[in-house]
């Protein structure tokens, strides 16, 4: 599936994978600058207030805790596959995580 189709009609999990990539330290500048200018919009649009990453959070009912649960899961799944000499993208594990997090 490409990534223009595992967001077609879903524009909060565009959201949530930033925030998994945020998370983790993936999150390219780029995209981390898109995000924070449209702040104001997603602040609208969810009755919210706060940062992109908080406004994501509320919406998900994530705890305080999950960024670094998030980025622990990302270190141990890494050193996993060192081990087994093998690449985990981070694109596979955001996909992962993201779609376990939501039907979990």
């Amino acid at each position: 599936m490409t990534a223009l189709g595992r967001y077609e009609g879903k524009p909060l999990l565009r959201l949530i994978d930033s925030y998994a990539y945020w998370a983790i330290g993936e999150l390219s500048d780029q995209q981390e600058r898109l995000l924070e200018e449209m702040t104001p919009r997603l602040r609208e649009l969810y009755g919210s207030s706060g940062t992109w990453q908080e406004i994501v959070a509320k919406q998900m009912e994530y705890p305080d805790t999950f960024p670094e649960r998030l980025r622990e899961l990302w270190e141990q799944n890494q050193r996993i596959a060192a081990e087994r000499n093998e690449t985990l993208p981070v694109d596979v594990f955001v996909t992962q995580v993201v779609d376990n997090s939501l039907v979990s």
